[in-house]
């Protein structure tokens, strides 16, 4: 194998963003590399194509907004990495993306471990540019379901530090883990920004699982005289996500038999074809997992992410009333099943932008009411492709639901709303922030 591993992108310095590669260990078989640099965009942008001979492992590129050939700010950037062998043959491709983002950048290539029952280990890759004054760890366990203002934080001690060791976790559960910095200065440019602001919060990274279920060898035994979930459907189905819907009601009479918690238990299979012509299958570390969801009665919805494409998935739902983790007995509800496909060309499922602040603001000193409201988003998750656009809706309650507005085409960017501006829509761009001027009452 040829291919070169660990691709991946940063930037140095506010004038430099390095690419760098892993060699395969067979390296004397290689003559060349090469690297491709796009801008991804409504038209792409070829920034570059390079060769190299095999000892190189790095390259630099300019960073600067006025140069065709440079990487520009706040743009995605798509990287992919090839090799040659002295016959002319290429290896498969690798890829990467990032977004540039020179402000408020979010760390990236975190990845969580598990080391025991109630302990995760967080990596994370350092930010060299701009100057980073402490990372943030920000977690909480998926069943809970918060808003993520409302998640636990972690910081090292040690500014300089890679990774964070947070203790303390439910056993027998998964947590959402995202990581953040804060750097060292605010932006004199934000207009909330305040006299005496020594720090400003930079962007979330993806949202990763942390898996700490305690998988021993238990006993499974069904009981068909406990209530079970039922009439288990899905929507919503996308190249790594799907909605479950279902039912629940809790029919026992006996309180030390109603169930105290919900399971999903998943499994997928993903079958291939060989250089040989065999039919063979494969697994994933998203293709087998548990997730536990809070035994509330009446219809329940659960959206889960995370899956891998091209793959057949069984789903089964069911029940629990196992209470103690010593116990080797786990007492199960019998199973509602259901079984689907990912589609390797479906859209994927992309993470909502999170708030990153709200203000507001008296125009009339004479008013009790806000006039003024300034948002600004996190940027959204572009693990699955680059985002087109983001909208954000402004509505009068009684008049108008979010899940009845169909956003319509509109500019990339449009300026603030005018007095009066009631109901409508705005196509906005992360990070950065919009005001809207109105009588507030209804809107916030």
């Amino acid at each position: 194998q040829l291919t070169p591993s660990n691709l991946t992108a940063y930037v140095v310095n506010a004038h430099t963003l390095s690419v760098t590669w892993d060699l395969p260990s067979n390296v004397n078989a290689i003559d060349k590399i090469y690297i491709t640099v796009i801008e991804l965009g409504q038209t792409n942008r070829t920034i570059q194509l390079q060769s190299f001979d095999n000892t190189i492992k790095k390259f630099d590129i300019q960073v600067d907004a006025n140069d065709p050939f440079g990487i520009h700010p706040n743009r995605t950037v798509y990287f992919a990495a090839r090799c040659s062998d002295r016959n002319g043959q290429n290896s498969s491709i690798i890829e990467y993306q990032l977004y540039v983002n020179m402000l408020n950048p979010s760390p990236r290539d975190i990845r969580v471990v598990r080391i025991n029952d109630t302990t995760i280990q967080v990596f994370w890759s350092l930010i060299y540019h701009p100057s980073v004054e402490r990372y943030i760890v920000h977690y909480n366990d998926k069943a809970e379901n918060k808003p993520e203002n409302q998640w636990s934080l972690f910081s090292p001690t040690n500014p300089g530090s890679t990774s964070a060791i947070i203790s303390g976790l439910k056993p027998d559960a998964m947590y959402n883990v995202r990581v953040s910095a804060e750097f060292s200065s605010a932006s004199l440019y934000d207009p909330s920004y305040a006299s005496g602001t020594t720090r400003r919060e930079g962007d979330l990274s993806e949202i990763h699982v942390a898996d700490i279920y305690h998988r021993t060898k238990e006993i499974i035994q069904y009981d068909d005289q406990l209530s079970r979930p039922y009439n288990l459907t899905y929507v919503d189905l996308t190249a790594n996500s799907v909605k479950l819907l279902f039912f629940f009601n809790e029919t026992n009479l006996d309180p030390r038999r109603h169930i105290q918690k919900l399971e999903v238990h998943y499994e997928g299979i993903q079958n291939y074809v060989d250089g040989l012509g065999t039919v063979r299958s494969t697994s994933h570390h998203n293709l087998a997992g548990l997730i536990s969801i809070p035994s509330t009665q009446g219809a329940r919805e659960w959206l889960v992410t995370g899956l891998v494409p091209n793959t057949q998935y069984t789903f089964n739902l069911t029940g629990t009333i196992s209470s103690s983790e010593q116990s080797s007995i786990k007492i199960y509800s019998r199973p509602a099943t259901i079984r689907f496909s990912t589609d390797y060309d479906a859209p994927p499922y992309v993470d909502r932008p999170e708030q990153d602040r709200r203000i507001l603001t008296k125009t009339n000193t004479l008013s009790s009411i806000p006039q003024q409201a300034y948002l600004r988003l996190h940027r959204a998750s572009t693990k699955n492709g680059p985002i087109d656009r983001y909208y954000i809706v402004v509505h009068l309650i009684e008049h108008i639901s979010y899940r009845s507005y169909v956003p319509q085409e509109r500019p990339r960017k449009v300026q603030q709303s005018g007095p009066g501006y009631e109901s409508g829509s705005k196509t906005v761009v992360p990070d950065e922030l919009y005001c809207w001027t109105q009588n507030l009452r209804t809107l916030l």
